[in-house]
């Protein structure tokens, strides 16, 4: 699909005089190894960018692979090469895709990097419930089953370290109501948050600007069909992310 060479590559827009602004995910076991790649630039966006995105050759992701999905408008296609603009670098979820066997070691690791230096990058395990930061340390694992498709891993950028230690959003308490049907965040913000709601395949189905110092607020989810969806409250400083079930 892609060859190295000195030329042009022929994608509009892009600068050759300047750097590329990107980041190589790699996947590993002790005998295999899968790379996908992020693109930054001012032409992307969060959604399909023709001449810009690439999807997995073929679509086939019945051997070891890693891939992402789009972080808007996903149509659960495998992305091989997704490209963002440069103002995702502040805050955006890509939902991660992955094969592998179970009772192997496997480890996420950045191969290559070339962003601004303020940047940080999360791992996010939804299935452990941890976010870890992989600009200075890889993600190392051994799932007990076989790992297949999208649901579990997400990657996510901040322009600030996140405090993930005294998180004061860990304390906010977020659950659904069916008559009337919401989502309801209980407890003190102390500043600005964003939440947004997720479904399992990681798109983005509602998103609602809350505000400090209210006890309690409300996100109208009446659109939404019944099952499970994945809450993310993010300030400019912390983020969270917590299950829900919706009626």
């Amino acid at each position: 699909m892609r060859t190295s060479g000195s030329g042009d590559d022929f994608i509009a827009g892009r600068n050759l005089d300047g750097e590329l602004t990107f980041f190589n995910l790699n996947l590993s076991t002790s005998n295999n190894s899968y790379n996908t790649e992020f693109y930054f630039n001012d032409n992307a966006t969060s959604g399909l960018d023709s001449g810009y995105d690439a999807v997995l050759w073929g679509a086939d992701t019945s051997s070891f692979v890693l891939y992402s999905h789009l972080a808007n408008n996903n149509t659960g296609t495998p992305i091989a090469l997704q490209a963002l603009g440069n103002g995702d670098l502040s805050d955006i979820r890509i939902p991660l895709g992955l094969n592998a066997n179970s009772g192997e070691q496997l480890t996420f690791s950045i191969t290559e990097f070339n962003l601004p230096s303020n940047t940080t990058i999360y791992l996010e395990d939804s299935h452990e419930n941890t976010i870890s930061l992989l600009n200075t340390n890889d993600y190392v694992f051994t799932s007990d089953t076989d790992l297949l498709g999208t649901g579990r891993f997400y990657l996510w950028f901040t322009e600030n370290a996140l405090n993930v230690d005294g998180n004061t959003l860990s304390s906010i308490n977020i659950f659904s109501e069916s008559n009337p049907k919401h989502l309801v965040i209980n407890g003190i913000l102390q500043r600005p948050t964003i939440a947004r709601i997720y479904d399992l395949q990681g798109r983005m189905v509602r998103s609602q600007d809350l505000y400090s110092n209210i006890i309690s607020q409300y996100m109208d989810v009446t659109n939404l069909s019944m099952g499970v969806y994945v809450v993310r409250l993010t300030t400019n400083q912390q983020a969270i992310s917590k299950k829900i079930i919706i009626h």
